[in-house]
């Protein structure tokens, strides 16, 4: 989870964080972290990732700031 906003990245990530509950939480505040349910909300949130470059670059800087 730390490697993608540590690289600048947006991170998306399934529900299952329990191993990562400071950090998610943390990265969810930040609005870096965007949860991810099922296979049709991971290519609704890339695509919208590509189609909203200035919302991923805004995910990746507040990533990089955590």
């Amino acid at each position: 989870m730390l490697e993608p906003a540590a690289l600048a990245k947006p991170v998306l990530s399934g529900p299952h964080l329990f191993n990562f509950l400071e950090i998610a939480a943390m990265l969810r505040t930040a609005g870096a972290l965007q949860e991810i349910s099922d296979a049709t909300t991971l290519a609704a949130a890339v695509q919208g990732l590509f189609d909203q470059p200035q919302q991923a670059r805004s995910m990746a800087d507040a990533g990089l700031a955590v």
